[in-house]
């Protein structure tokens, strides 16, 4: 997720154009950030998770961890790295018991466990963990297992479950049927809706000697045991060199929608699609410009966008079937992640009039 911008101090107001029918969503708090933000995740009571990473001596990097009550007070924070090592956040999620998962903490900060994560599927590589999602019986992550010594060298990206207690129950290696799975593939993003698990991301289908130069964007229905309902791969055979992939997936109003980065190699452009839970099949797509970073989701199935063209970072909103009902305009550096729960909607990224990284929350119509 990544209108015009007024600056006031640290904060930032919303300034909608003239055609909008949508009220923007109102400043309720902001806070600093200690370090570089990457991820947040924001609770239905109104507890606010901002992840990130700070530089520690030596030149490693330390995972950092905020966690902020409903009205933007600090309720505690934490930093981990192993020793001799580096440690940063991608992702977050809290728990409908107050769970924080990036490692596990109870809520009032206590570490409860972590887990490392060994390759799936290639025993000599370096990896990634890209989204977490939580559900009543534990968690699911994403992750990929990166070839040495870039993508160049192979990706595979997989799904896998853990119990409360981090025992794993399964994994899950993302490979689209009828493509052959030593075929490279990501998966980008995890939503958890009625015990369904849809995952986002791409997979490769260039040349053999090349199979990354040419990516297709991937949606996936898994079972609550692992096990594949449906896949479906996004093919645009008529272009050829281009780089297109499911950046981010949410539920809205009970079905997915994902936001599918369209031939970054050549333009900037955004396609919604809303799919069938129970097919997969293209219910309705909208496009917009600009390359998708993240989408948020409201009950009713409004959608808000933070998207990059090509670095400018914005804001828009969009009804339940793409239909855009505002657009912010130019904030700035940039936006890395947003959470929508109950009306608060929580935006994390770099402060437009500098003093480092920033979390934003706001009040959603």
């Amino acid at each position: 997720m990544r209108r015009a911008l007024l600056v006031i101090g640290v904060s930032f107001l919303f300034v909608l154009p003239s055609w909008s029918a949508v009220a923007a969503p109102r400043l309720e708090w902001t806070r600093q950030f200690p370090g570089w933000v990457m991820a947040v995740d924001t609770s239905s009571n109104g507890v606010t998770v901002a992840v990130g990473s700070r530089w520690a001596p030596g030149g490693h990097q330390t995972m950092s961890i905020v966690v902020y009550g409903p009205r933007g007070g600090q309720r505690w924070q934490g930093t981990w790295r192993p020793a001799g090592e580096s440690a940063f956040a991608s992702d977050v999620a809290i728990a409908a018991d107050g769970s924080i998962y990036v490692r596990r903490y109870a809520p009032n900060g206590t570490l409860m466990w972590h887990r490392d994560q060994l390759p799936a599927q290639h025993p000599r590589t370096w990896g990634s963990i890209n989204a977490i999602s939580v559900r009543p019986a534990g968690l699911i992550v994403a992750g990929d297992d990166t070839g040495c010594c870039d993508v160049s060298a192979g990706q595979d990206g997989w799904v896998r479950a853990f119990g409360g207690n981090g025992g794993l129950l399964w994994t899950n290696r993302f490979e689209p049927p009828g493509i052959p799975s030593s075929t490279q593939d990501l998966v980008w993003d995890l939503a958890v809706y009625r015990g369904a698990i849809y995952a986002a991301g791409q997979v490769a289908i260039g040349t053999r000697d090349e199979p990354w130069r040419d990516l297709e964007a991937v949606v996936a229905r898994l079972a609550p045991d692992g096990s594949l309902a449906w896949a479906k791969v996004f093919r645009d055979p008529g272009i050829q060199d281009d780089w297109d992939a499911a950046m981010s997936i949410r539920v809205g109003a009970g079905r997915p929608v994902a936001a599918i980065q369209m031939n970054a190699t050549t333009s900037a452009w955004t396609r919604f699609v809303g799919l069938r839970p129970e097919t997969g099949a293209v219910r309705w797509s909208a496009g917009t410009d600009g390359w998708p970073s993240v989408i948020g989701g409201t009950s009713t199935g409004r959608l808000f966008l933070i998207a990059r063209h090509p670095e400018i970072y914005t804001l828009r909103e969009f009804g339940p079937r793409g239909g855009l009902l505002w657009s912010s305009g130019d904030l700035g550096r940039w936006l890395a992640d947003l959470s929508i729960a109950s009306r608060r909607m929580s935006l994390v990224g770099d402060n437009p009039s500098g003093g480092g990284s920033r979390v934003w929350r706001y009040i959603v119509s």
